[in-house]
């Protein structure tokens, strides 16, 4: 959990087993710049990871190739005739070949992911290009590469070059090039400035769609400029004035939106993507910047921004968009940006308490199952302060019990708090020491003072068999409640920790589903994380070190270490947030995003409740 440093007033709400939450709250993107590595450059187009992993952007200074760590630039060297014949690239395909096809101006270069080496101008049908390429479309299927120009439309079949002109017979219309949607083998749609048009390649008959409002008089008045399918019934086509087009294929009628008056302003889209996880949302590359449009409600979202570090906005006019499976790449004429799923997986939840309550930063907090809703109460304890208790579902304090109040508020100074089978909490404090606290029955288990002498408890647990675990000054002690006897110190943690000249504290630990106990220490020396997997029945201790586990370190020092229902294990460190799982004597980390949850700042503690999130 974290609290605001400031008001205190909200929590983080991790979800890291349901989709994206993203329409539900501020969305936030990652901006590249010189200072990032990214060439100071407009980004053009972007294509998807070839089989090395790596994306291409193209730019008006180059080819860039990113692997998520750095940018590389391919630039165009007069003398050199295996590099791209220019470095203004407006469009980028790749083909299961490993080939990268470069639209640059009017010349048409594939670039080899193998060798990187390139082959300029290739000639289309055996001629020299003489208008603009506009687009690339691939069939993966059929292998076929389409390439629309201003004035036709190739293709090419297999490895082999062979770049074909297909012969389209749709009257005088000059510009018989677009952008291509390849709805079928029967089918193709192409969309330019003269039309929507609905060809067949076998026998070159068409039908044509004009946009509603058409102007008879004016030929190239429909201004279509790309296409987008949405299953196989709807097309949106973005235009080059006029705005966004749906074009319901069964009916065959055409809508038109548009986000301004496109008498005053235009309202150009140049790309348009929908991301399977939100589908109902259209986003649009557009010359007023980036903008989503809403299926549903018909309205228009403006993501631009005039600064360029704002992350919750995009600055520029959009060119191009990408869907890459974790999130969304973005091209503008200020550089390239990203909205990244993995940083979505979490939004906050307000918990508007008063400033009389002096809440301070958290030491630990737990989930108790309300009557209505499942974790619908939130047990939490600032550890320079008191033990509250907050309503999820109402957004306000909920009541303590008033023969537990007293010994929740007036400074209590609480280490820990745990909620156990049965709805008991346990609470361990400076003022009072241990006690239970019975919350169906409003009564005390055991009362405070009880272990009064026992080591100052830090944290507290549960395993499987109901027994409780107190994490204290002096090491890890047992307690079975159906015995009621003193706490006995585990000895083969002390023992461990001794013999590897560790501190006999146990602060950080968790207890999984299988029963094993998980604790955090800290090396001495470097302060590198440890974690050390205890087995109570076999008495067996397995080390996992940063120098085997690189996550660990990157991590930096971890406050707290949580085993989810799911028998993954969530740690929180100061620099990251982890989740992994075991197998064997071996431990394996989920590839997180490094910057998802660093907002967060230092997370104290960690709870996940009965639905799969983590707060």
């Amino acid at each position: 959990m974290v609290i605001n440093p400031q008001r205190w007033c909200f929590l983080i709400l991790a979800i890291v087993f349901a989709a994206s939450v993203t329409g539900q709250h501020s969305i936030t993107f990652d901006h590249y710049y010189p200072e990032n590595g990214f060439v100071p450059a407009q980004a053009l187009a972007i294509e998807k990871k070839d089989k090395s992993g790596f994306y291409w952007i193209g730019t008006e200074s180059g080819l860039v190739r990113y692997d998520a760590q750095e940018f590389t630039i391919f630039r165009s060297l007069a003398e050199d005739t295996t590099t791209l014949s220019s470095n203004y690239i407006s469009k980028i395909k790749v083909d299961k070949h490993h080939r990268l096809w470069i639209a640059s101006g009017t010349e048409l270069n594939i670039f080899d992911l193998n060798t990187s080496k390139n082959r300029r101008s290739i000639p289309l049908d055996q001629k020299p290009l003489n208008g603009r390429i506009l687009n690339f479309q691939y069939d993966e299927k059929n292998d076929v590469m389409w390439i629309a120009t201003e004035y036709a439309l190739f293709y090419n079949q297999g490895r082999e070059l062979n770049i074909r002109r297909e012969h389209l017979d749709i009257g005088n219309i000059p510009q018989q090039g677009g952008f291509t949607y390849i709805a079928n083998d029967t089918s193709i749609w192409l969309a330019n400035t003269y039309g929507l048009f609905k060809v067949n390649p076998v026998n070159c008959g068409y039908i044509k769609y004009n946009r509603p409002g058409k102007k008879p008089e004016i030929p190239e008045d429909n201004g279509f400029y790309t296409i987008y399918p949405d299953g196989d019934s709807l097309l949106w086509i973005g235009g080059w004035i006029y705005g966004l087009y749906r074009m319901d294929l069964r009916r065959e009628y055409m809508e038109n939106y548009f986000w301004t008056d496109p008498r005053v302003i235009q309202n150009g889209i140049l790309s348009i993507v929908i991301r399977p996880a939100q589908p109902e949302i259209i986003w649009l590359a557009t010359t007023s910047g980036i903008l989503r449009f809403n299926k549903i409600s018909k309205n228009f979202e403006l993501l631009s921004t005039e600064n360029k570090y704002d992350p919750y906005k995009i600055p520029g006019a959009g060119f191009c968009l990408y869907e890459a499976g974790e999130g969304l790449w973005i091209g503008t004429y200020k550089g390239l940006h990203k909205f990244d799923q993995n940083t979505h997986f979490v939004r906050r939840i307000p918990l508007n308490i008063p400033v009389s309550y002096g809440l301070k930063v958290p030491s630990s907090m737990c989930l108790e199952s309300g009557r209505k809703q499942k974790d619908s109460l939130l047990w939490f304890a600032s550890g320079y302060g008191d033990i509250f208790r907050f309503d999820l579902t109402k957004g306000s304090m909920a009541e303590i019990p008033s023969r537990l109040r007293p010994y929740c508020t007036g400074k209590v100074l609480p280490y820990n708090i745990f909620l156990s089978e049965n709805r008991y909490l346990w609470s361990s404090s400076y003022k009072y020491g241990l006690f239970c606290y019975d919350l169906q029955a409003d009564s005390f288990l055991y009362k405070p003072d009880y272990f009064r002498h026992t080591a100052k408890i830090l944290n507290i647990s549960q395993d499987s068999e109901k027994r409780i675990w107190l994490g204290t000054l002096k090491g890890l002690y047992t307690f079975q409640p159906s015995v009621q006897h003193i706490p006995e110190q585990e000895n083969a943690i002390s023992k461990f920790l001794e013999s590897g000249n560790l501190s006999p504290s146990v602060h950080v630990f968790d207890i999984d589903n299988n029963g094993k106990i998980w604790i955090v220490k800290h090396d001495k020396i470097n302060q590198d994380p440890l974690l050390i997997r205890y087995d109570p029945h076999s008495k067996n201790v397995i080390l996992f070190t940063a120098e085997q586990n690189k996550p660990l370190r990157d991590a930096g020092r971890i406050n707290n270490i949580k085993a989810i229902r799911d028998g993954r294990i969530v740690l929180a460190g100061q620099n990251e947030f982890l989740i992994f799982k075991n197998s064997g004597d071996s431990i394996y980390f989920e590839n997180i995003n490094k910057g998802a949850f660093q907002f967060f700042g230092n997370c104290v503690h960690i709870e996940d409740d009965q639905q799969g999130n983590i707060l």
